[in-house]
């Protein structure tokens, strides 16, 4: 038992340190080629973003000059602080549109982007913002009924305050209402807060800010020091809670999990952006004042780092684009590839233990075959010696002509032990193309009945001779298609194996029923635990080797052989009276 679990301990071990170094090697191979195609679908990505963010300010801006000067108003960009108030939905929308871009272009990079103008001044930037509309349809009389401001979250609340409030927006995938109520003063763009309180509406169904606040619970206050608004005009609006994050609300790693770490680390990335200064920007200009699209690519084990400056030229305005990226593959590498390790693990693991077992079997059956081959020639060995011994003996009598008078019976001596030989050998080569499948089976249709008749009858002398009591019972007749000099073989193999375990005076039954041939001798049990053996070949239950009855001990292999030939189910049992041989009728 110790050393089966030995060998298939070392099995085991042998084939999981081959398949784990297959898999090892493959898991890395797959990870390198998956890392680069992902950095490389990144580099793609970042391209199309400077690329979609660039038209879509020259869009935007072109579209205000449009209207700018339909309307016979001057550019923000001559600092006429009356047009600049009246640009206040078009700044809003360019701050809210370039902040929404950079959060949402790709969930696997943080993204920040600045505009400047001519002047070098950010007119819009990508931010935490909180965007609010006021309706002014009743205090103006321009076209714009409503007019789009908001608060910057980075300035008015702090880091802690920042993720508290974006935790509250999460829980919108709840099904959740959220409104927010603003105290505090217009400037231009921009509100600076006084009072900002948050309300989850208890009302089924969408509703308006003003019947969500009224009906709703406060859960969240924030009360800020307002100075130097002087001159400001006071403003007290209700809205809907939606924010525009330059984080990314959108990941499904951050947004699914209300981690103050990860909040933290997202925020950290933020702010490792730089900002670029006057001076900087006009070092890598040239003398007419342009910046010709340089992308910088900082690649560092973990992480990638871009960094896209240029220059637009709308409306004969120059206007400079910061955009920069932070990449982390490996954040985006594992948490997809880590699930397609475990699982392949798995099935890695699984692979080695069926494989193992499956060795592990054969490697038992080539020591049974080992053991088999060791015993056949021992047994071989055996068998061959005696009549060898006789041969040699007698022939050497014969040549020194010792007992004349008995010479024709040492020749007949020697004649039947080589017979005997020759039946050895014989049934040892018929048993090896049965082994092979090499024996070509003649079927044909015959009577099972007759057969098994015509055999009882050329045994009645040893049946007698030994006084053994034979019962023969049959229902009907019973014709099978077989190899019928094969079937012979096989009931004179059962019968005589039967009378060689029967003693004198006692019963052997032979029975065709119900598409069963059963024959079954009076005598000792076949231990339970040797009972599958007997069908190996030179296999006796006593182990002896009684030459009396010459046997060949490869009887019950033949018989096996020839049932497997046939596709014919066979067993063996232990009866009340004794042992019992059965195989089913084709």
């Amino acid at each position: 038992m110790m050393k089966a679990k030995t060998a298939f301990k070392s099995i085991f071990l042998k084939t999981a340190a081959t398949f784990l170094t297959f898999y090892f090697i493959a898991a890395i191979v797959f990870t390198a080629i998956y890392y680069k195609a992902k950095v490389d679908e990144n580099n793609a990505k970042f391209d199309n973003m400077e690329s979609v963010l660039q038209e879509r300010i020259s869009r935007d801006v072109l579209d205000n000059e449009y209207e700018r000067l339909s309307d016979g108003r001057k550019g923000y960009w001559e600092d006429d602080t009356n047009s600049l108030n009246k640009d206040i939905n078009y700044l809003t929308s360019l701050n809210s549109e370039i902040s929404y871009f950079t959060s949402a272009f790709s969930k696997e990079m943080f993204s920040k982007a600045d505009l400047y103008d001519e002047n070098f001044n950010v007119i819009a930037k990508s931010r935490n913002m909180l965007v609010i509309t006021e309706d002014e349809s009743e205090k103006s009389k321009t076209d714009h009924c409503n007019v789009n401001r908001y608060i910057d979250l980075d300035k008015y609340l702090s880091e802690d305050q920042q993720i508290e409030v974006f935790k509250v927006y999460n829980q919108k995938s709840k099904s959740k209402e959220y409104f927010i109520k603003v105290q505090g003063y217009a400037n231009g763009n921009e509100i600076i807060p006084e009072v900002l309180e948050i309300y989850e509406s208890t009302l089924d169904g969408p509703v308006n800010p003003d019947e969500g606040i009224e009906r709703g619970e406060k859960i969240k206050t924030y009360n800020f020091n307002v100075e130097g608004v002087d001159g400001l005009r006071k403003i007290n609006i209700a809205d809907n809670f939606d924010p525009n994050w330059e984080i990314h609300y959108n990941s499904d790693t951050y947004s699914s999990n209300n981690n103050n770490y990860l909040y933290k680390k997202i925020f950290r990335r933020y702010n490792n952006f730089k900002k670029y200064k006057e001076e900087e920007i006009r070092s890598i200009m040239d003398e007419n004042g342009y910046i010709y699209a340089r992308n910088n690519i900082n690649k560092a084990f973990g992480k990638i780092n871009y960094d896209y400056i240029n220059t637009l030229n709308i409306n004969d305005h120059k206007y400079y684009i910061n955009l920069q990226a932070d990449y982390y593959p490996w954040e985006d590498v594992l948490p997809k590839a880590i699930p397609l390790y475990i699982v392949s693990f798995s099935i890695v693991i699984a692979v080695v233990i069926i494989l193992s077992k499956g060795l592990y079997k054969t490697y038992e059956k080539q020591v049974v075959l080992e053991k088999n081959r060791r015993e056949l020639t021992s047994a071989i060995a055996h068998e061959l010696k005696t009549p060898l011994g006789i041969i040699r003996t007698y022939g050497e009598g014969l040549k020194e002509k010792i007992a004349e008078d008995k010479r024709d019976y040492y020749l007949d001596v020697i004649i039947d032990e080589t017979y005997k030989m020759d039946k050895i050998v014989l049934e040892m080569l018929d048993l090896s193309k049965m082994e092979a499948k090499a024996y070509e089976l003649r079927k044909e249709e015959f009577c099972i009945n007759s057969l098994v008749e015509v055999i009882l009858k050329k045994n009645e002398k040893l049946f007698n001779d030994r006084s053994l009591h034979i019962n023969y019972l049959t229902d009907k007749e019973y014709y099978i298609n077989a190899d019928y000099a094969l079937i012979e073989r096989v009931i004179n193999n059962l019968l005589s194996n039967a009378i060689y375990h029967t003693e004198e005076n006692k019963e052997i039954n032979i029975t065709l029923k119900n598409q069963i041939f059963n024959i079954e001798n009076e005598g000792e049990h076949i231990p339970k635990d040797k009972i599958n053996l007997i069908w190996d070949i030179f296999y006796r239950g006593d182990n002896s080797r009684v030459r009396s009855q010459r046997r060949t001990g490869i009887g019950l292999a033949i018989v096996k052989n020839i049932f497997q030939l046939h596709n014919i189910e066979f067993g063996v049992e232990n009866t009340n009276l004794g042992v019992k041989f059965w195989f089913k009728l084709l």
